[in-house]
């Protein structure tokens, strides 16, 4: 059976954080009967917000702490927390399309009625000195925005503080992250996380040792589940912090009457994560696996970047295997963001679930509104139910839903009901010929003018004797390559001469040695086209030899 969030239990990180309300059980918003009123507060977790609004509250947060360096010792102190003056706020600053520095931001005296600005979010690291909000963004553009000074940032490691300061982002370092967040080792911590997601605050962590790319045969997966409520990224300590870096500015680019409305019904971080991923230089649509991601490349050209802006973590100097798979241009990114966050005039929908039954699955599952989470026993077949009813709009638009096949199984099948349009099956039948891992199933809620960000049924397929190690220890990281994905190999592929003015046509061959199937793509920028498994491309009539 899988273990639901239909009792809180004991976890000693996040006892001390939060006192959470039951399950209110809400129609969502939209329903012909028992329809929230249009602007009443819609959470899933919490009656009311718990957690401070700086927009509505800007007096200082005293009985925090604070770590600072003396010399080479590190020391904590007491601190009073305060936004930045109102006179040395910044704002982002209009520009036409195609301006350059497409990115600028300004000090105003006065609130920018356009856009919301950073200087309401709040940062805080759960790892000392250890990590830290990056001090600037800067674009090849010559973009240039100091971030930290402009939002408030401190050092407490104490849970109860998040609330209290309206934290918006933490970093945490690698112990205990990655799969140790998703895979529910402790089961209280996997739903206390998913809790913090419902109140404003996006938990960043890297993957570290969970997802690694740098063995030539094979990359290392340790993940049972896909998590969306969470943000890892490739590499070591602080290899994430470019990314809430990167989010502090898209998330400053949004109308002052969205962010606060988000703010308040805790979706500023659900927010964040549609921003990123939906506005990465893919050409792919919403829906597609290259934008839903176990763990994100927080910078995507890591050797473009270094020449702008010096940054030494893991995830951007370390060897990476796949790194033409994980790569994207940082600048289109960070364009596409701001763009689509000033776009926002309505606050983005949230798609949820709740399974209702489940069968042939096996122990180590979950179920939480975000995240469902079934561990498929050898030769047996999945079924699960699910409905989507609690899912909800912040203006009580009506919703849409729709589920996709991100990875996995290509034999999974979702199917209506009949008697509940809210209620759907999920089959996933036992494949011999897969190896052990996941299928992947988003659901993503439309209000007519976003898609939310998903809601992701997993269903993981086991094969071995034992399920990936939950990875609450340095110890648990070390495992041997029974949990890895051996690479896709590209057939036939060379050199080619094409003539100017001329169609080049290439066919695209390709093996996986554990009979996935495979699939091309191409980054956003690039020349030519992908079609199933056909490359083309013209090349131009004035093209150099």
């Amino acid at each position: 059976m899988l273990r639901t969030a239909a009792r809180v239990t004991r976890y000693a990180l996040l006892t001390a954080l939060l006192v959470f309300v039951a399950d209110t059980g809400r129609p969502a918003v939209g329903e012909e009967e028992g329809s929230e009123a249009k602007g009443a507060f819609q959470n899933p977790y919490f009656e009311r917000a718990a957690w401070k609004v700086w927009r509505d509250d800007d007096m200082p947060v005293e009985g925090l702490l604070n770590m600072v360096r003396e010399g080479k010792k590190k020391k904590q102190v007491q601190l009073t927390l305060k936004p930045p003056a109102k006179e040395g706020r910044i704002y982002p600053v209009a520009k036409k399309p195609g301006a350059e520095p497409a990115i600028v931001f300004e000090k105003r005296g006065t609130p920018s009625k356009t856009f919301a600005g950073m200087w309401d979010d709040a940062y805080s690291s759960w790892s000392g000195l250890h990590g830290y909000v990056r001090t600037r963004w800067r674009g090849a553009d010559g973009s240039k925005v100091t971030v930290r000074g402009h939002i408030m940032d401190f050092v407490d490691q104490r849970p109860a503080a998040m609330l209290a300061a309206g934290v918006n982002f933490v970093h945490q370092s690698t112990t205990g992250m990655g799969h140790a967040i998703t895979n529910g080792g402790s089961f209280d911590r996997t739903q206390g996380f998913e809790k913090l997601y419902f109140a404003n605050l996006l938990v960043t962590s890297p993957a570290h040792a969970s997802l690694t790319d740098h063995r030539p045969d094979y990359s290392t997966d340790l993940y049972t589940a896909h998590v969306p409520t969470l943000f890892n990224s490739v590499g070591s300590s602080n290899s994430e912090t470019m990314a809430i870096t990167k989010l502090a500015i898209a998330g400053a680019y949004l109308p002052p009457e969205t962010k606060l409305l988000l703010k308040r019904n805790g979706l500023y971080a659900a927010a964040l994560l549609y921003l990123w991923k939906a506005a990465l230089p893919y050409d792919e649509p919403y829906a597609h696996e290259l934008r839903h991601r176990i763990a994100y490349k927080a910078v995507g050209d890591r050797f473009a970047y270094s020449k702008i802006e010096k940054y030494g973590a893991a995830g951007i100097d370390r060897g990476d295997l796949s790194l033409p798979f994980h790569q994207y241009d940082d600048g289109a990114h960070m364009r596409a963001m701001t763009k689509l966050a000033q776009s926002m005039d309505v606050a983005l929908p949230e798609a949820l679930l709740s399974a209702l039954s489940d069968e042939g699955t096996a122990d180590g599952g979950y179920s939480l509104r975000k995240s469902i989470v079934v561990i498929q026993e050898p030769g047996k077949d999945v079924k699960l139910e699910v409905s989507t009813a609690g899912s909800y709009d912040l203006q009580g638009l009506p919703l849409t839903k729709r589920w996709k096949l991100l990875y996995g199984n290509k034999q999974a099948k979702v199917t209506r009901s009949t008697e509940d349009p809210d209620e759907y099956v999920i089959r996933v039948p036992w494949d011999d010929a897969l190896p052990e891992g996941r299928t992947a199933i988003a659901l993503i809620a439309n209000n007519g003018r976003f898609d939310s960000n998903p809601a992701i049924v997993t269903v993981y397929r086991k094969k071995a004797d034992a399920l990936p190690p939950p990875g609450l220890s340095p110890q648990q990281y070390r495992w041997p390559g029974t949990h890895a994905n051996r690479r896709p190999v590209i057939l036939g592929l060379q050199d080619t001469y094409v003539k100017r003015g001329r169609k080049l046509e290439l066919p695209l061959r390709a093996v996986d040695p554990e009979g996935f199937p495979v699939a091309f793509h191409k980054r956003a920028g690039e020349v030519g086209a992908i079609e199933g498994s056909r490359f083309t491309w013209t090349c131009p009539k004035k093209a150099p030899k």
